[in-house]
């Protein structure tokens, strides 16, 4: 187990990762290469955030690797996490520790379901990379373009 970043519960998390003889390394915050080997070396993501996450882009830099995300439907997360598609999506009203649990050790026991997902992360980052979201941007701008000149034509001929 790698846990990257940083708070007050640190300590907590050390001691009980300690007494339940659970192998973990703690980065602390890393800075954006170190992020990217920890992420191509994994083979799970999770995410296990319960305040509302505006987009979770954490999930995405994962999947553009191939790997796979487990988290908390709030906020954002279900806009690039589909459940058995792209990794696993719990339940997140409430979010509860047990059910992102359960979805870890789904992925733990689960390997050819998990590897099945690689390819599928991938393909929701690069749906959702800032190429495509410019290139939508774009298309909504050119839509919006031809409306106001729509509607500009219209009041002249009238």
């Amino acid at each position: 187990l790698t846990m990257c970043g940083d708070g007050p519960p640190r300590a907590e998390w050390e001691a009980l990762a300690r007494s339940l003889g659970v192998a973990a390394e703690w980065t602390g915050w890393v800075d954006a290469a170190d992020r990217v080997r920890l992420i191509r070396s994994a083979s799970l993501l999770a995410v296990p955030s319960v305040w509302p996450e505006p987009f979770g882009l954490v999930g995405l830099e994962a999947g553009s690797q191939g790997v796979p995300a487990v988290a908390f439907d709030v906020g954002g997360i279900g806009e690039w996490l589909a459940d058995g598609d792209n990794g696993r999506l719990v339940p997140g009203d409430p979010p509860r520790a047990e059910a992102l649990a359960e979805a870890i050790a789904w992925a733990a026991t689960h390997p050819d379901a998990l590897a099945a997902m690689r390819p599928r992360a991938r393909a929701a980052a690069a749906r959702m990379s800032v190429a495509a979201h410019v290139e939508r941007l774009e298309q909504v701008l050119a839509a919006a373009a031809r409306s106001i000149g729509q509607n500009e034509s219209e009041k002249m001929s009238s």
